[in-house]
């Protein structure tokens, strides 16, 4: 997959149009707008219910007025998923705490039950206050990735829901759950570019 890097960029409109685009498709088209002026009917992240590592039920009112950083795992991988860990943990470090949350889903819900998000948790020292490891129904996981965060459709290429869903890629919404960034979490520079296209996301909640 490319290294994925879409999110901050010099404006070619006016001051009033917010300093990160708004994407609406797999495609990642940007689009610049004021936040006035997005329409209601604009792709925003839609309704959910899945369940943390603490056995609470986690929905979409987490990321309301909150900035999320969204990812997908599971815990048996040993492949892209302990890089992709080390890098939402430099975020996590990075950002504050009080307006961020990150939500990790599991692409393997049946065998990654909440048991097993704990040992995940503990393996690698989560501090775990907003950081919410997900486990659920597997449509809802699935439909999330490919067709609320488009997590996996960088190259804009359809996936059935069946595929397996397996992406480095982590996905910036903001907080009204619309879309405004997808990075390469294995490339430090994009990880970077998470970061600060992050702070200043979370700079207008205040």
């Amino acid at each position: 997959m490319l290294g994925a890097l879409w999110g901050c960029a010099t404006s070619p409109v006016d001051a009033a149009t917010e300093a990160l685009p708004y994407y609406q498709e797999r495609t990642f088209t940007p689009h610049w707008m004021a936040r006035t002026d997005v329409p209601e009917s604009f792709h925003r992240i839609g309704e959910f219910t899945l369940t943390d590592q603490h056995s609470e039920e986690i929905t979409q009112a987490v990321m309301d007025d909150r900035i999320t950083v969204a990812s997908f795992f599971f815990t048996q991988c040993g492949g892209i998923c302990p890089k992709l860990t080390r890098s939402l943990k430099t975020v996590d470090a990075a950002l504050p705490r009080e307006d961020v949350v990150l939500l990790t889903h599991s692409v393997m819900p049946s065998s990654d039950t909440v048991p097993a998000l704990k040992r995940f948790v503990a393996k690698y020292e989560i501090d775990s206050d907003h950081w919410h490891v997900l486990t659920g129904d597997r449509s809802t996981i699935y439909h999330l990735g490919r067709h609320g965060y488009f997590a996996e459709e960088d190259l804009g290429e359809e996936r059935d829901d069946d595929d397996f869903l397996h992406t480095e890629n982590l996905v910036l919404v903001d907080g009204d759950r619309r879309l405004r960034g997808i990075y390469n979490g294995l490339n430090a520079t994009s990880v970077q570019q998470l970061v600060d296209d992050a702070t200043q996301l979370a700079a207008t909640l205040r």
